[in-house]
């Protein structure tokens, strides 16, 4: 099925950082689903550190500025040992570096949300999974030129309200999406 691609987009005045929302709307179809782009990060490896040790004194090296000395850890075949990097909260940190050029491409094809300016519409299509994630047996895209763009229908649910209207949403996504 066809549907037009809405975008918004809002900035944070403390990061910096603009959020950008889309909302797929069915082309001759009342009411639009949200949606986002699906980021399929992968853990950052950093290499494990240690600290020199002096062999004359036993205690460890510093340098010029007081702070200790420190080198990669290297296993018994010469290789650097790697460990997943966390930030200060703790989690680990995850990246997918073709995350926000899928962003551009999707914008690039959508319309906006607060004027109501419509851009040519676009497919959606559902592809099956190799593994069913959640129960969810496809992953969904919107096809922009020769890009597809995967996308997923996002859970707004919190820990005092859950969202209602999330398996609705992920209904409707699939029933305008056409399998291939």
């Amino acid at each position: 099925m066809l549907v037009h691609v809405m975008a918004a987009k809002k900035k944070d005045e403390e990061t910096g950082y603009t959020n950008t929302s889309f909302r797929l709307q069915g082309v001759g179809l009342n009411g639009s689903i949200p949606v986002r782009v699906c980021y399929f990060g992968k853990t950052v490896m950093e290499p494990v550190m240690e600290t020199v040790i002096d062999k004359a004194t036993g205690k460890p090296k510093l340098d010029k500025d007081g702070k200790e000395q420190l080198i990669e850890k290297i296993d018994e075949q010469g290789n650097t040992v790697m460990q997943a990097k966390k930030d200060e909260n703790g989690k680990e940190v995850k990246r997918d570096n073709n995350f926000s050029d899928r962003v551009e491409v999707l914008s690039m094809y959508s319309g906006d949300l607060a004027t109501g300016a419509v851009c040519d519409p676009v497919e959606v299509i559902a592809k099956t999974r190799t593994v069913a994630v959640d129960g969810e047996k496809y992953i969904y895209f919107v096809v922009c030129g020769n890009e597809e763009i995967p996308i997923e229908v996002p859970d707004f649910s919190t820990a005092d309200k859950p969202d209602y209207r999330y398996r609705s949403n992920c209904r409707k996504l699939s029933a305008m999406a056409k399998r291939v």
